[in-house]
This record gives C-alpha cells, structure tokens and sequence, in this order.
C-alpha cells in the first residue's frame, strides 16, 4: 500500500497540498473518522489503505472481514429467543441496546452530554452465555463482533501497548463493529503498592485502555470470571455491569431442549425435566453434554435416549472434575454403563 511520502511525491505537491494530506488522514482525520481509509505506522511513512467496505463497493463484490489488531471476528448464529437468561439480566441488555440506539438523539436533539460507549461488564462462570450475549446483541445490530486478546495487545516493551491499543482503536473508527475484551480482570485487578517502574507503567497501561474505551464511539463489552478480581475504580467507569448466573432448574430445561439437535430422533424414555434437575450444568456444558449425546447415538443410529445423555454428562463432569463419582449424576446414575463405572474404578 502506498505510504504518504510516497503519494507525496507522486502528486508532486506543494507544502500546503502535503499539510491538507496529512490532516486528512491523521488517526482522527477525516477519511479516517469517515471509514474510507485505514492507516498502519506514523510519519512520511505511514501506509494509507482503502476500508474493506470501500474495496467492496468499488468491486462489487461482498466485504471481507476486517483485520484489526489483536481482534477475532466472531459469528454466532442467535437471535433473542436463543438466550435463557433470567428477567432481570435480559432487561438489562435491552437497555444497553437503547443506549447505542437512542445515544444520538439524547446529545444531538436534547442536549445532552456525550458518553460514549456504552461499555458494559460481563461477569460469570465459563459457559454462562457471556459470548453468546454479546453476540445475540451483535446480531440484533446487524453489526461485526470482534473478540479482542488483551494478552496479544501487552507489550514488555514501553510505549508498545499503547501503540497497540491505538491501533486497535483507530481500525474500528467509524464502524459498525462491537467489541468484545475477554478476561479483563487480569489486566484490571486491584491495585496493590507501587514499587517500581513496572507497576507504575502496568498502571499507566490500564488507564490508556479505559481512557480509548471511554471515548471511543462505538460499543465495548468486557467478560471476566472473576468480577471480585476488578478494581471498584474501574468499575464505576461502566454503563452496565451484568451478571451471568448458573442456569437453574427451569433454564438448564429450555436450555436442553434448545441445544439437543432439532432434527434428531428422540427415544421415547428421554425425560429431559428428569436431567434437568439431576445434574446443574451451565449453558456451554449442556452443549457439550448435546452435542456427546448426539454423536453417540447417530454412531448407534438409534434416537437419543437417556443413556446418551447420562454419559455426555458424565464427560462433561470429567472435564472440570478430575475426582468424578457416580453420586454427582444423582437420577441419572443408574444409566451410566457399567463398563464406563468399571473403567473409573480401576
């Protein structure tokens, strides 16, 4: 891609042509702002490069998924009715939607003050819908999620993250991209006493993330699992902070009959309010436990019946419980095949 000194010479412009130039695409310039161009590196070097938007409306043909700094783009095919999450938690996203919806009309037609964001806290146990929320409101946008590794973006190097983040930042100006930062808590724990450099510049790294998070117009959802973990300074800087909890009872039952595959025949004895209640899973692990149950009996080429399901369970339970025992699987015990308890015990 060419560099500015590059179209510099080119052109062959004059001093006042090349000021207008660069003022157009510093990292807030206009074609930046606008969405037409993307900018990588600084001075007479700094490569210009045509928005994926642009190349695709240029060519005609569908735009490609950007490349932005230290981010994933995640596709997740769910709507509203895919998620069990109680009431209250639901609410509450509905609101951080209004917020990105009706922002405008508050600072632009009431007068308002400008908040940006709005920037909310995911917090809960693994496999509690976190992601998938993030992605049910990406998809009620019409909008890109993109998951960003906070870890990839750290440098040891001094001045390197927040060169990081900028580009971070700077790729997603203008679009309609929400941003997901996972595990947070490890870079936003409690702060303890400075004793060093180090610790001073950690610090100064967390006030840069927040500071571009804060002013960045687009919305930002940050996960964790261990919301105790991040500083309360922090927090208050969010719109929303949001509680993922273990499903209960009721939501591990929709949860079953949502994510066992709909086409798959089903045995006559499969009593789904019975699993619900022997064993309380979150959302990921009844997806495993499906999705185990479903490859068994397609082996099988049988519907899916209890048995199946009482093993993808139990491989479930073996995978966050290394001392696994039968006892955990309270109704469902007496299904498990006596070859996989003989295994265990040996």
């Amino acid at each position: 891609y060419p560099s500015l000194a590059f179209i510099h010479r080119l052109l062959a412009l004059n001093a006042e042509e090349y000021l207008s130039l660069q003022q157009l695409t510093e990292h807030q310039g206009l074609l930046v702002s606008r969405g037409l161009l993307l900018i990588e590196g600084e001075g007479p070097m700094l490569q210009l490069k045509p928005h994926p938007v642009v190349l695709a409306q240029i060519s005609g043909l569908p735009p490609q998924p950007l490349s932005i700094p230290g981010a994933v783009h995640i596709t997740i095919d769910a709507g509203w009715d895919d998620l069990i999450i109680p009431p209250s938690q639901r609410r509450m996203l509905n609101e951080y939607l209004h917020w990105i919806h009706y922002a405008d009309k508050v600072v632009n037609e009431w007068g308002g003050r400008p908040a940006g964001g709005p920037i909310a806290l995911f917090s809960g146990p693994s496999g509690t819908g976190k992601t998938f929320a993030a992605s049910v409101i990406a998809n009620e946008l019409g909008w890109s999620l993109y998951r960003v590794d906070l870890g990839s973006l750290i440098s040891k190097y001094i001045g390197e993250t927040e060169k990081n983040l900028n580009a971070l930042f700077d790729a997603v100006q203008g679009q309609n991209i929400l941003l997901q930062f996972d595990e947070v808590d490890a870079l936003m724990g409690k702060r303890g006493e400075i004793k060093d450099a180090r610790d001073r510049y950690a610090n100064m790294e967390v006030s840069h993330l927040l500071s571009r998070i804060e002013i960045h117009q687009g919305p930002c959802i940050l996960t964790t699992n261990l919301r105790k973990q991040i500083d309360q300074a922090f927090q208050r800087r969010f719109h929303f902070v949001l509680t993922f909890p273990r499903p209960e009872i009721k939501e591990r039952l929709a949860l079953w009959q949502k994510l066992i595959p709909p086409l798959a025949p089903l045995s006559e004895n499969l009593d789904l309010p019975l699993v619900a209640e022997a064993v309380a899973l979150s959302g990921g692990e009844i997806r495993n436990a499906a999705n185990h149950a479903a490859i068994l009996a397609a082996a099988e080429t049988v519907p899916i019946n209890l048995e199946h399901i009482t093993i993808g369970v139990w491989r479930v339970l073996q995978k966050t419980d290394g001392q696994t025992r039968t006892n955990q699987l309270r109704h469902l015990a007496s299904y498990l095949p006596k070859e996989i308890i003989s295994a265990e015990n040996t």
